[in-house]
């Protein structure tokens, strides 16, 4: 059976719960009766925003058409009365619920981008910071003295070239006057020479002599002028030497001149980019800023607002049940602890926020950003709110308790109300930081009875629920299988009791399956129809077998997570290193399930003689049918719990 046809289910049954002891049928009787179907028409929490303004509006009326029996009717029917628009306020602090949800969630997406953008902010911050770092004047003092040493060297160099250019030519100048006093002592020799055939012998070899001598002056010049020639060449050599050493030193002097250059734009480029890091850092200090500004406002100004109309809704509920503990003590009992523990939760969820708000601001604040003082302030408020918080979640908590205690359930149904109450004391536990409890005995409670006709235990199921499709892979092995009892393992509860009474509720899907095939076999229409328009809406976990968990389109954010389903949100959430479903996003409510878990036994009976009597063919009409439907299921909530009688 669908969870949303059976939470619609669980309405119905408070409903005829509710009103089955007034006995006359008077204008009380028909406003009762009128509330109580409309009540049973609604579907569950979790609808989208037309189903809500249309919850909403029921609520309303159903809250508004009763004020005249609870104040005038007999003692039952204002009983009655009080209990439906106890449940009807119940049902209005879901409005604001599903809202303080979104903006939860808001908030928390709020909170990854502020994250985001702290770093991007820390980023830009240590970008500018480096690159402003950047200083080139040593270097360029460094290549300026470089380029002085290089210029003394070039100077020196061309001192030397030209001091070996004059040596050389010196020395070519030498050797050419040599020779050409050698060529003028050689005509001179010659020019004596001739004279000698013109002589006589004595006087021609006087000649010879002479001749011969100048000839030899003539060859020792010559022999001086070869001497500084050579002299030239030997030091000749030298000028190509410093004319590649006046290229190196020319070349080294244009790579000074460009790791200069290179500096400068380097400087000019580290300025760029310091300048645009900086921009992107007030950006994101900008941005941050707004995010920040955007998170308080939804945190402290609208979730704030949401939580206290949830807050007001619930206290209305709880002081309306409390206007029937004289007539109907358990129902008012029961009502009140289902108001007062969702009263706990409210506040729980605001003490968990403002502490991950507090933190978060504390972060901030710490890592120097802009308006860090500011945020403390912030950070210190948010802190001291939380233990408001925190502290009213623990007195919430201890009237659902003692409400409960207040029943004066018996047998089973004290056995559920206990595990209750323990899920409750480990909440008062770490809700007040382990400072308080309920003080209740550590003796294990007793053994819950299964459920009548539950279906046996099929084999285990192969799934792994540590992520969101591995929870969604779980359900339709689950749904194949038809083996509902395990769809608690994938879902999200306050307590062990909601699982427990959720998993018994889910027990009856055969025998609503076997009458929903009942119905259509002989009126054409089967228990969809059973709460009108908004029965059906949403997802039955029976079509989870149809589905492919890779084709779920999933997106997780941090411990949350959002799913899409054949046109419905579902959410997940992660608990303990598990992922399971919220079932309140699916309609479910786990504390009303909670209260009709203790009233199953009798609904699986009334079940089946509802098919029984549907394949014998007691009924003319569907109307007909589901009059009896209703009337017999009414019949079995009242017999499910114990409750003086009255009315």
């Amino acid at each position: 059976m669908a969870t949303r046809r059976l939470t619609t289910l669980a309405l119905a049954l408070a409903a005829g719960f509710l009103v089955a002891g007034c006995d006359e049928d008077n204008a009380a009787d028909r406003a009762l009766e009128s509330a109580s179907i409309k009540l049973a028409s609604l579907a569950p929490r979790g609808q989208r925003a037309p189903i809500a303004s249309l919850q909403e509006k029921t609520f309303k009326d159903v809250v508004s058409s009763l004020q005249s029996v609870a104040s005038g009717g007999t003692k039952s029917q204002a009983a009655a009365a009080a209990i439906l628009i106890s449940q009807a306020q119940a049902g209005l602090a879901e409005i604001p619920a599903s809202r303080s949800a979104a903006l939860e969630r808001e908030c928390i997406h709020l909170g990854t981008t502020i994250r985001a953008t702290l770093s991007q902010w820390h980023t830009f911050t240590a970008m500018a910071a480096g690159a402003a770092k950047f200083d080139p004047a040593k270097d360029l003092a460094a290549l300026d003295a470089n380029e002085r040493e290089i210029d003394m060297q070039i100077a020196s160099e061309n001192s030397r070239k030209a001091k070996i250019e004059a040596e050389v030519a010196r020395l070519g100048q030498a050797a050419a006057a040599k020779a050409d006093q050698a060529r003028r002592r050689q005509a001179e020799a010659g020019q004596i020479k001739q004279r000698v055939p013109n002589e006589s012998a004595t006087a021609g070899e006087q000649l010879l002599i002479q001749a011969s001598a100048i000839s030899r002056e003539a060859d020792q010049l010559e022999v001086e002028a070869a001497r500084f020639e050579a002299e030239a060449a030997k030091i000749a050599p030298q000028i190509d030497e410093v004319k590649l050493s006046l290229e190196r030193l020319t070349r080294q002097k244009a790579l000074v001149g460009s790791a200069r250059d290179d500096l400068r734009k380097r400087d000019q480029a580290a300025k760029a980019q310091a300048a645009e890091a900086r921009a992107s850092a007030k950006k994101a200090a900008d941005d941050l800023a707004a995010h920040v500004d955007r998170l308080v406002t939804l945190r402290t100004k609208d979730l704030a607002a949401s939580n206290d109309e949830e807050i007001a809704s619930l206290e209305a509920s709880s002081a309306s049940a409390r206007r029937a503990l004289a007539q109907d003590r358990v129902s008012a009992q029961l009502a009140i602890g289902a108001a007062q523990q969702s009263l706990g939760d409210v506040y729980w969820s605001r003490g968990r926020g403002l502490e991950t708000h507090a933190a978060l601001l504390t972060s901030l604040a710490a890592a120097g950003v802009p308006n860090a003082d500011a945020l403390k302030a912030q950070a210190a408020k948010a802190e001291e709110d939380a233990k408001t918080a925190y502290a009213a979640t623990v007195e919430a908590y201890k009237a659902a308790h003692e409400a409960y205690q207040a029943s004066g359930a018996k047998g089973d149904a004290e056995a559920r109300m206990r595990r209750v109450s323990e899920s409750l004391n480990k909440a008062v536990r770490a809700a007040s930081g382990g400072h308080a409890d309920l003080g209740l005995s550590e003796a294990p409670p007793p053994e819950e009875a299964a459920a009548p006709d539950a279906a046996p235990a099929a084999a285990e199921i192969a799934a792994d629920l540590t992520t969101p499709q591995g929870v969604f892979q779980y359900l339709i092995e689950a749904s194949k299988s038809g083996d509902y009892s395990r769809f608690g393992d994938a879902f999200i509860f306050n307590t062990e009791i909601e699982k427990k009474s959720f998993v018994s509720l889910l027990s009856l899907a055969p025998k609503m399956e076997k009458l929903d095939a009942a119905m259509k076999a002989k009126f054409g229409k089967g228990m969809d129809g059973m709460a009108g328009a908004g029965a059906n809406a949403g997802i039955d976990p029976g079509d989870f077998k149809d589905l492919k968990a890779s084709e779920i389109p999933i997106t997780v954010s941090g411990d949350t997570a959002e799913a899409t389903i054949q046109g419905e949100r579902v959410s997940l959430r992660q608990k303990d290193g598990k992922w399971g479903i919220d079932l309140r996003s699916m309609g479910g409510d786990p504390q009303q399930i909670a209260m009709v878990g203790l009233m199953v036994p009798a609904l699986s009976r009334a079940v089946d003689e509802m098919t029984t009597d549907v394949n014998a063919g007691k009924f003319s009409s569907f109307e007909q049918a589901m009059q009896a439907f209703m009337t017999k299921m009414a019949g079995a909530a009242q017999g499910g719990l114990p409750r003086p009688g009255g009315g």
